[in-house]
């Protein structure tokens, strides 16, 4: 990537951002598309705490942007321990070594030489993480790349905090339509 155009990814970002506000799926694909446009990853994974505060892909591609059908084949303990820490976590596995001096047994288990999680932080809490790796030698992610992901992350993490807001708002309005159209039938 060429740093020079930054500014050129975060306009995109935004404009992504005001084009799906209402379509959260098809921002997630997108956004990870950008991502991986930006970045030299194999794959990226989208994922967001639920309410039953465990973490569930919302969505993930590959570096042909398919969708991935297969998701076993991951880092669990990496994306927890970036929610847990509230910071990235980049693990790199050097060509030769055989030892799992990383810390994750799946990354030995299917080859994964470099992997970078990003926790997406709001004003309030961590909501998800966002899961990149790749098996190739040649491809590590740059100290740039870190921090781009990290500020793309904050970015998307503020939209989808803006948007549960947003939602709630238009549930309490209808809310007090409703009440407001039973009250006023009950005048009548």
């Amino acid at each position: 990537m060429s740093y020079d155009t930054c500014g050129e990814v975060f306009l995109d970002l935004l404009t992504l951002f005001s084009q799906y506000f209402h379509q959260p799926q098809k921002l997630y694909e997108s956004f990870i598309y950008k991502v991986l446009t930006e970045i030299s990853a194999q794959r990226c994974i989208l994922m967001l705490l639920g309410s039953d505060k465990e973490l569930h892909v919302h969505c993930a591609l590959d570096e042909n942007k398919n969708t991935i059908k297969n998701l076993r084949s991951f880092s669990r303990s990496l994306p927890v321990e970036a929610m847990k820490n509230r910071s990235i976590v980049y693990r790199k596995k050097t060509f030769g070594q055989k030892e799992n001096i990383l810390g994750t047994e799946s990354m030995d288990a299917f080859d994964i030489r470099s992997v970078l999680c990003v926790p997406l932080i709001t004003s309030r809490s961590v909501i998800g993480v966002l899961y990149l790796d790749s098996q190739t030698i040649i491809s590590d992610f740059s100290q740039k790349d870190r921090s781009l992901v990290q500020a793309l992350c904050q970015h998307l993490a503020l939209h989808i905090e803006n948007a549960a807001i947003v939602q709630a708002q238009r549930h309490q309005v209808e809310m007090y339509k409703e009440k407001l159209q039973s009250e006023l039938a009950y005048l009548k």
